[in-house]
């Protein structure tokens, strides 16, 4: 998968990603740089793929429009859960949100 963020390709990729410590097991994580990409762990599926994608996306923004010293990890944390929340609990208003944005896009 390939996500746009602003002006910037982010690949996402589907990989095993190493810890800090040895015994630890890192769900997703978003690289800054020339190159920047999510990357996710393969074991993710469903809702937790879902939140942790959102959660990386938002670290991903906060990067690339300057605001990775506003949003540290907490900040993330609380948008991730808001918005997918936000996202499950108004199932219909998403619909509206995306044909709205998608069709004035054309």
């Amino acid at each position: 998968m390939n996500l746009k963020i602003g002006v910037i390709h982010v690949p996402v990729l589907t990989e095993p990603i190493a810890g800090d410590e040895a015994d630890e097991v890192v769900l997703g994580e978003y690289t800054a740089g020339p190159n920047p990409c999510i990357r996710l762990h393969p074991a993710l599926k469903g809702p937790e793929l879902s939140a942790t994608l959102m959660h990386e996306v938002l670290h991903a923004i906060a990067d690339l429009y300057g605001l990775d010293d506003v949003l540290k990890e907490r900040e993330v944390r609380i948008l991730e859960m808001a918005i997918c929340t936000f996202v499950k609990d108004n199932p219909q208003a998403i619909a509206q949100i995306l044909g709205d944005l998608v069709e004035s896009a054309r």
